[in-house]
Formats: structure tokens, sequence, C-alpha cells
């Protein structure tokens, strides 16, 4: 099993001067700490452990705790449900097929 960070996003990477991520189905690609200048940028504090799905209720819960006037600023605050992640489960679904073929 790998470990991965739901955004391969090639121009946001450029933009923000952060690493690419490459998914090869056989390493982690997870998120850099260091951008491309060698600054820290970010760190990784908890490890949630291994999903074969995002645990979206729980992560949407630590944000709301952890961030409560980015939550309340937000004007798409919708809860998360099947209809509003279907296309996100799909794209997930598709990745986990590429992926089993290796």
């Amino acid at each position: 099993m790998i470990k991965v960070t739901p955004a391969f996003n090639t121009e946001l990477s450029q933009r923000f001067g952060v690493k690419l991520l490459i998914l090869d189905c056989r390493h982690d690609a997870l998120f850099h700490e260091f951008d491309n200048r060698n600054n820290r940028h970010m760190e990784y504090v908890n490890d949630r452990g291994w999903f074969v799905d995002p645990a979206i209720e729980t992560l949407l819960n630590d944000f709301r705790t952890t961030y409560p006037e980015l939550w309340q600023s937000s004007r798409m605050r919708t809860a998360a449900s099947d209809e509003a992640l279907g296309a996100r489960r799909e794209a997930v679904a598709a990745i986990r097929q590429t992926c089993l073929a290796y």
C-alpha cells in the first residue's frame, strides 16, 4: 500500500514554488515538507493511518475545530455527502484500479 495526498496539480505547484508530486503507484506521493528553495512550508503532525477512502467526516470535523475562523468564513459550507463526493470517489476508484495493475 502507498500513501497519497489529494493534489497533483502542476500549475499550482509551479505557482506556489513547491515540488511536484509524482504518482507512480509504487511509492508514497505526499506533499513535500520543503519548497523549491528548501524552505519548510508544512509539516506532518499526525499520521492518521491507512484508508481505502478518505475519512471525510473526520477531516471536516478536525478542520472545523482547528480553523474555526476559516470554516465560518467559507461561502461553500456544505455537508459532505455521497452526492457531493461522487466525482471524487470515481476519481479515487480510477486511481486505485490503475495502481492495482502494477
